[in-house]
């Protein structure tokens, strides 16, 4: 997958102050990473809490057989790893680098030390999951109780969220297939469908949303 899809999800650094955002950096360390470089794998114990410095980092899963299948994607002020405040977890995806990419580290100890601090920093944290949280169960209802081509209509719905009108959506008919589980046949007749209609324009590489009204329309359950 060449892009992967932005829920307009904040984040962490868009919602901390700057004494707050500043205690963070000055107590992380940084390591670069390579496009494709696998930056840790599922079940690998994690001691550190990270975000995105710069790049990119996709979240998947690693197998031999069919090699990195890609999730979900956090690009540059997005973190992860936050549940080391509590304690010490076996990470739960993979992670690969898209692009060069640098990621920040702080170990638990001082990101403890950090928090009581400023908690501020918990506070935003839970923010985030919470917006993520409420975005999965949406889908995953979504995924219960909707056809596939509602389904589709749905998940344009959610990716245009805080978008301006009109907006290129920078994914491919395969993204679809891939996060919706839903074979690449039924993601292109559905899609194209929509392109008669006049509610979405398909370009290389992206999808445009021309009438988010009537796209919602096609996304509400019968």
């Amino acid at each position: 997958m060449s892009r992967i899809f932005d829920f307009s999800i904040p984040a962490l650094f868009d919602l901390l102050h700057a004494d707050a955002a500043a205690a963070l950096k000055e107590a992380a360390t940084s390591r670069n990473y390579k496009d494709g470089d696998i930056i840790h794998v599922q079940g690998e114990t994690t001691e550190h809490m990270n975000w995105v410095e710069s790049g990119a980092v996709a979240f998947g899963t690693l197998t031999e057989a069919d090699g990195f299948l890609q999730m979900v994607e956090l690009g540059q002020g997005h973190h992860y790893g936050e549940f080391v405040y509590y304690e010490c977890q076996p990470r739960k995806l993979s992670a690969q680098a898209i692009g060069p990419t640098v990621i920040m580290a702080v170990h638990f100890e001082q990101f403890r030390k950090i928090v009581e601090e400023f908690p501020e920093i918990l506070k935003a944290c839970f923010q985030v999951t919470s917006s993520k949280n409420a975005l999965l169960l949406e889908v995953y209802d979504d995924a219960r109780r909707l056809p596939s081509a509602q389904r589709i209509a749905k998940m344009l719905v959610i990716l245009s969220r805080g978008r301006k009108p009109e907006t290129s959506l920078p994914f491919t008919q395969s993204d679809f297939s891939v996060i919706l589980g839903i074979s690449k046949v039924t993601v292109n007749q559905t899609l194209k469908k929509l392109e008669e209609q006049g509610i979405i324009e398909l370009g290389y590489r992206f999808i445009r949303v021309l009438n988010l009204d009537k796209l919602r329309q096609c996304a509400k359950r019968s």
